[in-house]
């Protein structure tokens, strides 16, 4: 140390070198916030999204709305810019697949049986005609199209872009800016453009972080700057703080860059962090070697020199104290599974550590250097007042401890117990774009397209077959038709669609079903692509069947499934759909008008209510007229409606529509296409919260495990299932990072003291603090989420200092006299000073983060300066009255106070 002071430049010069390195290694962080960097690589959440990601393609979306203020979307302009579009996205890099209104597969039926054709004709010229066709066969499948590729009002539509689940962060920006860049000379009148998708929120949180980061960090130095200055009234004692942790800050960030550790979210935290955390320090020394240098009235060459070694001798034990007990409080973070928050807290300790070697490096030696140049100014004589001018607060403060310790300690169990009860009824949420503000346009965004498509927030659930079973069993099928029935009657405000794989098989039912006229009638739209289905390919179907299937029923079968107790025939029909003759068909012919009133009480009584919608209606007088095939839209079950005699038969007719389908089932079940062995559910929310999530499938699992057979597997997978783990994780790490470093710290406190009763004493204003911030948070209605999560910690880590330093200065001052009141009131005039400084800068750097573009920043400012409010003055009144009330054996230790205490030769 001696030496060091003697040779400050020295000092100086290397702090500069390692600087500089630094600073360019600064340069190479990455800024990633896609929510699967938050989960360790074997968490079972991740790997559920990593296979689905291989066995569906990449499940990283986003979405791009289009919007007209004119009467619909659907013109011929429009689906020429769409295609024009598409052809564009498709070329970017990183783009596995382009969705939209004009690349999409309509299959249907014809007289030839079934085929998949484009819903928009490469031949497409945009006239009238082929405008009216293309709204038909989009209203032809809604469970499909519907909010998927059109909304509600037909005023929207929507290109749905996935990207490659592997794209770099740098990569994923790239080609953000492209699509912008290619919507820029289309989002002017009548059109508008939105945006909205994980990828989106990963790309906006990079811009907010951008943004905070270039204007946080000059604020919260002009605010440190400031408050320093009109604590200690010199420039010298203000910058040198300053100085130390704007150092600190660059070697955290470099380190990070070195360990390739990417910087989040999370990560925005730590340069405010460390900077106000780091300043205590910087201050306590700087406090300390002033009120030293007030005392001790030394002169002479060596005069700065032997104030601060004198002035470090008091103050390094509780300061090395301090830092490492603030260390293992971050520390403690690490034991979360949360990938950005054990980065957190490992690169918090490392920046304390920093900080802490640095104030006792360069501070020492940036003041002893100006302390020289002052005497050769013949300045040295000038003093320092260590005095307040108006110590009007400090004095309140002791007078809470003297006056008022009973008002004071009902007041302090009072806010614990109702801290306690808050505690008990705070909310959890980890979803990202809730991290945004409210009115900002991503939120804006994604709440349009929420509420006029199925939603952006999405997860799945995957069905694996056990041995010797596929996924075309009519069983399973069933089953997975009911529970998207059942999850969208139960939750039909959060749910915005489920698309499953049962939803093409009820379809392929229905188009192998369409009476005649509707197939052969079906011609006009067009059957590019056809898998024609002659007599002879469904004759194998059935073992009574001679003529072609594609009714596939007998005589018998075909009239008695029918509707033809409306209606009027004669005429037998055989069982080839190409050539029989529904007399039903045309139902302004054949029906009579109490015939009409009895189909209409009919279907109602089908819809189970007099209420019913006419959507609804219309939906069951096509069913039971069979209108294109709709009595068939269904999974093929029982058996008795088919001309099979098993459902093992039902499945070998399942397989056979597999089998005969032209386009791509790939998104929705793997292969063997006519027996595959897992196929999934898509299930698109529209909202992001965590706890719906949680909600719906826990009713999922439920239902499963009540209606299904459990030889089959389920399994919920996506980027809605990994924001809940990230909840769930959030609830169990917080708790667990609290233990350890309020174990911890009672650990450091009790061994350093050798005292059981200092380690209580020591964690209990720390206690007082954790309770008061989340008090305030359900009060206030803050979630606790991924980074709220943080002020906990940073309560611990900062809160312990002003512990630590009460205790080391009230020890000392115990061991000058027995008066009680006496040794309070030096204690707190003393340290509390530097203390009240300390938690004055702190919680001013951090309330710089209630400008934060970041909703829940802002929320980390605010808190956080409560926090060292509530953390400070609990160490200034709950320490003192507890000291003197119990008056424990540690404070009297002569022996450790005589190691605490200045030599005499240095106070001369």
């Amino acid at each position: 140390m001696k030496s060091m002071l003697k040779h400050p430049k020295i000092v100086i010069a290397v702090v500069m070198v390692i600087t500089l390195v630094a600073g360019i290694l600064s340069a190479g962080i990455i800024l990633d916030n896609d929510v699967k960097v938050f989960f360790p690589k074997d968490d079972p959440s991740y790997l559920n999204v990593k296979e689905l990601d291989r066995t569906y393609g990449s499940q990283l979306m986003f979405d791009l709305c289009i919007t007209t203020e004119k009467e619909t979307i659907l013109t011929s302009d429009t689906i020429f810019l769409l295609q024009k579009m598409v052809a564009e996205i498709e070329t970017f890099d990183g783009v596995q697949s382009v969705t939209a209104i004009t690349n999409s597969d309509y299959p249907n039926g014809s007289a030839d049986g079934m085929s998949v054709s484009a819903l928009v004709p490469d031949e497409f010229t945009g006239t009238d005609a082929e405008m009216s066709d293309l709204r038909e066969r989009l209203l032809d499948w809604p469970e499909m199209y519907s909010r998927t590729l059109y909304s509600d009002d037909f005023k929207s539509t929507q290109i749905i872009v996935r990207i490659d689940d592997e794209l770099s962060a740098e990569e994923q920006s790239v080609l953000y800016y492209e699509v912008m860049e290619m919507i820029e000379p289309y989002d002017t009148y009548p059109l508008n453009f939105r945006i909205a998708g994980d990828p989106v929120i990963t790309q906006m949180g990079k811009e907010f972080m951008v943004r905070d980061l270039t204007m946080l960090i000059p604020f919260i130095s002009l605010v440190l700057f400031l408050c320093l200055l009109f604590a200690f009234k010199r420039i010298t004692a203000t910058l040198l703080p300053l100085i130390t942790v704007m150092v600190a800050t660059v070697w955290t960030v470099a380190t990070m860059a070195y360990f390739d550790v990417d910087f989040t979210i999370v990560s925005s935290c730590l340069p405010v962090l460390i900077i106000a955390v780091g300043s205590a320090y910087g201050i306590h020394i700087i406090n300390h070697y002033f009120h030293y240098k007030s005392t001790s009235k030394l002169l002479g060459p060596d005069a700065a020199i032997d104030n601060m070694r004198g002035s470090l001798k008091e103050v390094i034990a509780p300061i090395f104290l301090a830092g490492f007990t603030t260390v293992v409080g971050f520390i403690s973070i690490i034991s979360s599974p949360i990938v950005p928050l054990k980065a957190f807290g490992a690169f918090a300790a490392i920046g304390t550590l920093y900080s802490l070697i640095l104030s006792l490096t360069l501070i020492p030696a940036l003041l002893v250097l100006s302390e020289k140049r002052r005497d050769k100014k013949n300045k040295s004589n000038e003093e320092f007042n260590d005095e307040s001018e108006d110590k009007g607060f400090i004095h309140w403060v002791i007078s809470l401890t003297q006056e008022h310790g009973k008002a004071t300690f009902a007041v302090v169990i009072l806010l614990f117990g109702l801290s306690t009860w808050g505690l008990f009824s705070i909310n959890v949420e980890s979803s990202l774009i809730n991290y945004f503000p409210y009115n900002s346009d991503i939120r804006k965004d994604s709440r349009y397209i929420s509420d006029n498509f199925a939603g952006t927030n999405v997860f799945n659930i995957v069905i694996n077959a056990p041995e010797g079973k596929s996924l075309a069993d009519p069983e399973i099928l069933k089953d997975m038709d009911e529970l998207k029935i059942h999850l969208l009657n139960k939750y039909p405000e959060d749910i915005g669609k489920i698309i499953s794989f049962s939803d093409f098989i009820k379809r392929m039912n229905r188009i192998m079903n369409f009476p005649p006229e509707a197939a052969s009638e079906d011609d006009m739209f067009g059957t590019e692509d056809d898998l024609a289905m002659d007599s002879g390919d469904m004759g194998s179907f059935f073992d009574d069947s001679d003529d072609g299937m594609g009714s596939f029923f007998s005589d018998d079968e075909s009239t008695d499934d029918g509707m033809d107790s409306f209606f009027d025939s004669e005429e037998e029909t055989d069982n080839s759909y190409v050539e029989s003759e529904y007399a039903y068909t045309d139902l302004s012919t054949n029906l009579n008008y109490t015939e009409f009133i009895m189909l209409l009480q009919s279907s109602m009584a089908e819809a189970g209510s007099l209420n019913v919608s006419v959507d609804t209606l219309v939906e069951k007088i096509m069913a039971q007229t069979n209108y294109r095939g709709a009595a068939y839209n269904e999974i093929p079950y029982d058996a008795s409606k088919y001309p099979v005699a098993t459902k093992e038969e039902l499945g070998n007719l399942i397989s056979q529509y597999l089998l005969l389908y032209s386009g791509s089932l790939d998104d929705y079940a793997t292969s063997p296409i006519d027996a595959p062995n897992e196929a999934r559910m898509m299930i698109q929310l529209k909202s992001h919260s965590t706890s719906k999530t949680g909600e719906i499938i826990a009713e999922i699992n439920n239902y499963a495990s009540h209606n299904i057979d459990p030889e089959w597997t389920i399994t919920n997978a996506g980027v809605a299932e990994l924001e809940l783990a990230l909840t769930n994780m959030i609830t169990k790490s917080q708790i667990t990072s609290l233990l350890i470093a309020i174990i911890a710290v009672f650990l450091i406190v009790a061994v350093s003291y050798r005292s059981i009763t200092a380690g209580l004493i020591g964690i209990i204003p720390l206690a007082f603090s954790i309770l008061a911030n989340f008090g305030l948070m359900s009060l206030m209605d803050i979630n606790l989420d991924m980074v709220t999560a943080l002020i906990a910690s940073i309560a611990i880590g900062i809160g312990v200092d002003y512990t630590v330093h009460f205790l080391s200065r009230y020890k000392l001052e115990r061991a000058k006299s027995d008066d009680l009141n006496l040794v309070t009131r030096n204690t707190i005039l003393s340290t509390g000073k530097g203390i009240i400084i300390n938690a004055a800068s702190v919680g001013l750097g951090f309330s710089v983060l209630m400008f934060s573009k970041f909703i829940v920043l802002r929320y980390i400012g605010f808190l956080t300066a409560v926090i060292m409010v509530t953390s400070s003055m609990a160490a200034l009144t709950i320490l003192p009255l507890l000291l003197n009330v119990i008056k424990p054996k540690f404070v009297l230790s002569k022996e450790s106070d005589t190691a605490l205490q200045p030599k005499k030769a240095v106070n001369k």
